[in-house]
C-alpha cells in the first residue's frame, strides 16, 4: 500500500518524491516499499526521468526483478508474488506483462539499463574503483586522476554497462573497474547519462559506494574522494535539472 502512495505523488507532483529521500536512498524506495511491483514501477520511474527529475543510484543490483502484489485474507494488495520462472507463473496466460521476471527477460524484455544505464552482472567481488573520466563534473574538486584507483570501493554485488542492452545511447563511463567474480574477468562501470527531458542519471555500479559515506573513524569504509563525488552528485541534482547543467558526454562505443 505504501508504494501506491509514493508513486501517487510521483504522477502528482514530481518534487513531492524529495520527501523520500531519492538521492541516498532509491535503493530502499525499490527494495523496501514495493517499486519493482508492475503495477507501478515502470510508470513511476519514467514519468520521474520524464518530469526533469533526477535518479541517483548509489548501490547496484537495482530494479532487477518484477513482482506484483495481489489481494490476501488481511486485504488488497498483501500478497507478495514471485515466481522464479515464467512458465511457472499462472498470469502469463492472462497478462504476460506482469509475470514476474527479472526485467531483461521474456515476457518483459525491459532490461533495468533501460533506466539505469547499467545493470547487474554478478556477486560478489571486492575490487578497486578505477577512475577512467577524471575530467568529468562529478569529479570537480576531487583532483583525482585516470587510472586513479578508490581502493576496495567496488562489491559485494556490482553493474556494468553493456552495450546493446537497450542502455541509453549516450552514456558517459566515469570508471571502469577491472573485477574476477566466480572466475569470469569483466569490469564495474559508474556511468551517467541525460534524458531528453533533461533528467540525470547516476549510478554508482557498486553496492559499497555508499558506505564510503559513512563518518570517518576507526573502522570506516569513509573515502573523502568518493564522499566528495557523492555531495557534488547531491549539489548539482538538488538545483536540477541536470540535464542542462551537465549534460552527459557520451564516451562508449557507437552501436
Amino acid at each position: 500500500a505504501e508504494a501506491k502512495i509514493v508513486c501517487a505523488d510521483f504522477r502528482v507532483n514530481c518534487i513531492t518524491v524529495n520527501l523520500f529521500g531519492v538521492f541516498a536512498a532509491l535503493d530502499f524506495l525499490i527494495r523496501r516499499l514495493g517499486i519493482q511491483n508492475p503495477k507501478w514501477f515502470a510508470i513511476c520511474f519514467q514519468e520521474v526521468i520524464g518530469c526533469y527529475f533526477y535518479l541517483a543510484f548509489f548501490g547496484a543490483n537495482a530494479a532487477y526483478r518484477q513482482i506484483r502484489f495481489e489481494p490476501s485474507s488481511v486485504g488488497p494488495d498483501r500478497h507478495e508474488v514471485c515466481y522464479k520462472a515464467a512458465n511457472e507463473d499462472p498470469i502469463r496466460m492472462t497478462d504476460p506483462s506482469l509475470v514476474t521476471v527479472n526485467w531483461r527477460d521474456a515476457p518483459l524484455n525491459r532490461p533495468e539499463s533501460a533506466m539505469i544505464g547499467q545493470q547487474y552482472e554478478c556477486n560478489p567481488v571486492k575490487a578497486d574503483m578505477v577512475i577512467t573520466d577524471p575530467g568529468a563534473w562529478v569529479f570537480e574538486g576531487t583532483g583525482v586522476t585516470a587510472g586513479q584507483r578508490l581502493v576496495d570501493t567496488v562489491g559485494p554485488e556490482f553493474d556494468r554497462y553493456t552495450a546493446g542492452s537497450m542502455a541509453p545511447r549516450n552514456v558517459q563511463i566515469l570508471a571502469h573497474s577491472p573485477v574476477n567474480c566466480h572466475g569470469k574477468a569483466s569490469f564495474s562501470d559508474m556511468t551517467y547519462y541525460t534524458a531528453p527531458s533533461g533528467a540525470g542519471v547516476f549510478a554508482s555500479g557498486s553496492i559499497w559506494w555508499i558506505t564510503k559515506s559513512t563518518p570517518p573513524g576507526p573502522g570506516s569504509p569513509f573515502n573523502p574522494i568518493a564522499n566528495a563525488v557523492t555531495e557534488n552528485i547531491l549539489r548539482a541534482f538538488g538545483a536540477g535539472p541536470a540535464g542542462a547543467s551537465h549534460p552527459s558526454v557520451p564516451n562508449v562505443p557507437a552501436r
